[in-house]
């Protein structure tokens, strides 16, 4: 028989039913938390009833039909889990998120592992937040707002918390088309991927020649080559690389895309034989075993590149910067949309424009410096014409010193002597000075 615990809890008294061997081996608890004894007593004995019902298939007396009814649904959530209520359903409308989370993981066998890892753990996150299990329709907008805000304190990006919601709204998701639940309460968290430029690293030529100095042998080179000159993702893209993707010939080499092969046009793309790649890539053929078909054969089932490559970049005395071969590859495409559309350097690197501006390309101090350089006569130019003087009476009188308006000397303090130079031999225009009077007639 079932037995009634005692137990002391931060709230006060509360109530247990423990389970005996004989009617489940693991002696499970049925909490019912702040309870009079008496309370605890007539659900003991409506428990054994359901335990016996379930070993003779018999029905349930009206009494507990009529006792599981009053029951909130944490409580039958839990007798659910204990497999009490499968003749009941009612309890239909119970099925409890994690459970139901774990389910609905297990089914998705069309997904990568690197996404069956992220649900995971979104799963357990969601777990840890609720500590206790919750039924799906009794979890509310409430809770998802709570959880954010969980993810939050708990130290997590927002691009991270970002993506845990959107997994678990996932799961809410497929609920509602299963008819468990009507609406989502994730409708109203942000879970849009959302660029984190704190974490974008432009990674100079120079740089990564010194880490490939530093490298063990040639397929490290070679991968950080990859990785900065040829734009690609690290390591998946490079586990299937095989010898006869490379067309010397045409100067260019087929990459198969794991990431986007399930999306029509994607699974594959042709990228340049940039000339960076062309000695790393024959300095590792020239170490290729007699009837090797893959570039990399030893990195199959290795797909932690990364410790690897930090104490790479620690052994050249260089400080590891953030995500290293997504920053490498940032880097490249930074690189490249200076000399090609970008629709073209989108399609050597497998990704949008759109996900190009927002999570790639960086704004360098060089485009500041040439902007302020080749904007500088301008600039002048500008100044001079609005102000109604011509650089030959007014402007060399202003760059020697010589200029007794302290607003118009201000204007060119900063300004480099070659930049000034620049200025002075430009063309001058002689404009009218600008009055009160009104632009356009009338």
């Amino acid at each position: 028989m079932s037995s009634t615990e005692k137990m002391d809890a931060a709230a006060g008294v509360v109530y247990h039913i423990r389970l005996s061997p004989t009617e489940n081996s693991s002696r499970p608890r049925v909490r019912l938390g702040k309870v009079t004894k008496k309370q605890a007593d007539t659900a003991r004995t409506h428990i054994e009833q359901l335990i016996a019902c379930k070993r003779t298939g018999s029905t349930m007396p009206p009494a507990t039909a009529q006792w599981l009814v009053t029951l909130d649904s944490v409580t039958r959530s839990r007798l659910n889990a204990l497999g009490l209520l499968n003749g009941d359903r009612s309890s239909e409308d119970d099925i409890l998120v994690g459970a139901w989370a774990a389910d609905y993981i297990e089914k998705r066998t069309d997904i990568k592992p690197r996404t069956r890892q992220n649900m995971t753990q979104a799963r357990a996150f969601l777990m840890e937040f609720l500590e206790d299990d919750l039924p799906l329709s009794r979890f509310t907008p409430g809770h998802a707002d709570d959880f954010r805000l969980f993810l939050l304190r708990k130290g997590q990006a927002e691009a991270t918390v970002r993506r845990r919601c959107k997994r678990s709204k996932q799961f809410f998701a497929a609920a509602i088309k299963h008819g468990h639940i009507s609406t989502n309460p994730f409708d109203g968290v942000q879970t849009s991927n959302v660029a984190n430029v704190e974490r974008r690293v432009f990674v100079e030529r120079a740089t990564v020649e010194t880490v490939m100095e530093a490298c063990p042998d040639e397929q490290w080179k070679l991968i950080f080559a990859l990785a900065r000159y040829g734009g690609l993702r690290i390591p998946s893209e490079i586990q299937g690389l095989r010898w006869m993707d490379i067309d010397w010939a045409q100067k260019r080499f087929t990459v198969h895309c794991p990431k986007t092969e399930h999306i029509e046009g994607k699974k594959h793309r042709v990228i340049p034989l940039f000339p960076e790649l062309v000695p790393h890539i024959a300095a590792w053929q020239r170490q290729r075993r007699p009837g090797e078909e893959l570039v990399f054969p030893t990195l199959v089932k290795r797909s932690n590149l990364r410790e690897h490559a930090l104490r790479i970049i620690r052994k050249a005395g260089l400080k590891p910067w953030t995500r290293v071969f997504q920053n490498l590859r940032a880097s490249r495409e930074t690189e490249l949309v200076e000399d090609f559309p970008i629709h073209v350097v989108t399609a050597w690197l497998g990704n949008s424009p759109e996900t190009a501006i927002k999570h790639y390309l960086s704004v360098r101090d060089t485009h500041f410096e040439r902007a302020a350089e080749d904007g500088a006569a301008e600039i002048l130019d500008r100044f001079w014409t609005y102000s109604g003087h011509t650089m030959d009476d007014k402007g060399c009188q202003a760059l020697t010193g010589k200029n007794d308006n302290p607003a118009e000397a201000l204007v060119l303090e900063g300004i480099d002597s070659e930049s000034q130079s620049k200025a002075i031999s430009g063309k001058s225009l002689l404009a009218p000075p600008r009055g009160v009077e009104p632009l356009f007639p009338g």
